[in-house]
């Protein structure tokens, strides 16, 4: 069963699909809007963990383009992928100490 990606643009979309193309194999699927989605199978050579490979790749693809998110479809389940932000604080990790 294919995971799909939505892209929100051709450019991204073929940048995901020359970073996947080494585990996966890839297709890109125009739609009527300006979204493109990236349709992944992974390929027989790929190790059980590929969904963490998966994961790494996406994370990988919204901090290089800008993104925010990605939505990510597998079957009929839907998911949000978040691009990491180093900003982020931990909870239970203070912040900066402001200026006095």
């Amino acid at each position: 069963m294919p995971v799909e990606i939505t892209a929100p643009d051709r450019e991204s979309a073929s940048a995901l699909l020359g970073d996947a193309v080494s585990h996966f194999h890839v297709e890109l699927v125009e739609t009527a809007g300006s979204a493109t989605i990236v349709r992944l199978r992974p390929t027989s050579t790929v190790p059980a963990g590929w969904v963490f490979e998966l994961l790494a790749l996406v994370e990988r693809w919204l901090v290089a383009h800008g993104l925010e998110v990605a939505n990510v479809h597998h079957g009929s389940r839907s998911y949000v992928i978040t691009a990491p932000h180093s900003d982020v604080q931990r909870e239970g990790n203070p912040g900066p100490a402001a200026a006095a």
